[in-house]
């Protein structure tokens, strides 16, 4: 080399290059060559950790890939940063917010006062009928007209007929 500039991965005052303990060996799950390639056997040696690495990230690859297919456990990762996102949404926009939301709330809100005025005039319309039961008119003059304390005629007729 010009300079005596050393190839690029060499280390300085590194004389000789070990091989790694188990060097000797094929690794596990390796098959040797059947001609007894040196090749084989170097491409082997070199490419061990390459090889397990790529085993582990493909099973890393498909474990994610499942996970991935998995609604529940996509929900269970987005649920903690999707509301705390729209926490600080709602903090820095709150105009903005508001009107977006303001068009269905509205309706809800809507809609739950329809049904408790519906339940009130539901409510009162019983209570007039019930009041307004000729039967019960006629049982209130006839108790004025005696004299008698003022009590429900349904209370008299349940405990006459308990009595009897």
């Amino acid at each position: 080399m010009p300079g005596g500039a050393k190839p690029p991965g060499l280390l300085e005052g590194a004389g000789s290059v070990e091989a790694p303990p188990g060097a000797d060996r094929p690794p596990a799950g390796a098959e040797p060559s059947p001609d007894g390639a040196p090749l084989e056997s170097l491409r082997q040696i070199l490419l061990r950790d390459q090889i397990a690495r790529t085993e582990t990230l493909e099973s890393g690859l498909e474990r994610l890939e499942r996970q991935m297919r998995d609604e529940g456990f996509l929900a269970r990762m987005i649920a903690p940063v999707l509301g705390e996102s729209i926490r600080l949404k709602i903090q820095e926009a709150r105009d903005e917010m508001i009107e977006a939301l303001y068009p269905i709330i509205g309706r809800v809100v809507q809609r739950a006062v329809m049904e408790a005025i519906n339940d009130l005039a539901r409510s009162l319309d019983a209570q007039v009928k019930r009041s307004f039961d000729p039967g019960l008119a006629w049982w209130r003059v006839r108790r004025r007209r005696s004299g008698s304390r003022p009590c429900s005629p349904r209370s008299t007729v349940a405990t006459t007929t308990r009595a009897s």
